[in-house]
């Protein structure tokens, strides 16, 4: 005479598996499209504040110019310096990543940055570009200012490399500069 429970049965303890199975699934999916998303992203712009309307001022109020959009590569975004305006030494790059595309920050670094005159000779060692601010955040800025040796040239380009900690997803972007005679 047996006392166990019949095997026809599904256990409580089964359900709870296959339910926990499935709520991870879920989960899995729902993180993999999350970072994964191909929408555009629009950094939050820093404004100045202008004088209010009852405040005296000392002259007249000047607009300014508008600035170029900054310049892509699906991930990688660069704001400073703009490609046409000649470059001197130091010159301060600045833009931010948004994680697509491989180019994202890890421990407070978003890649590298090397400044290379037209006939691919490097002016500068490479550069960390490091994180303004809290890097664990899906767009990351970043600002660094580097010094480079003589062109001997009037063009060039800044090399940036993505800061890949696997090793598995290289990524580069060169962007075109201007430097000044």
């Amino acid at each position: 005479m047996s006392h166990g429970k019949s095997g026809g049965g599904i256990g409580i303890w089964n359900i709870l598996l296959i339910l926990l199975g499935i709520i991870l699934a879920v989960a899995a999916i729902g993180m993999y499209t999350s970072m994964n998303k191909k929408g555009a992203v629009t950094p939050t712009p820093t404004t100045t504040p202008s004088p209010s309307p009852t405040s005296p001022t000392s002259g007249p109020v000047t607009t300014p110019e508008p600035q170029p959009a900054p310049i892509t590569e699906c991930g990688m975004y660069v704001t400073s310096p703009y490609s046409n305006n000649p470059q001197t030494s130091p010159m301060t790059i600045a833009g931010f990543v948004d994680g697509k595309c491989h180019w994202s920050a890890f421990e407070g670094q978003t890649g590298t940055v090397t400044v290379f005159n037209d006939k691919n000779v490097a002016l500068s060692p490479e550069i960390p570009l490091t994180a303004i601010g809290e890097w664990m955040q899906p767009v990351v800025n970043f600002s660094v200012k580097v010094g480079y040796s003589a062109p001997h040239s009037s063009k060039g380009y800044l090399l940036f490399s993505n800061e890949d900690a696997s090793g598995m997803h290289p990524e580069t972007y060169k962007y075109p500069i201007r430097f000044q005679p």
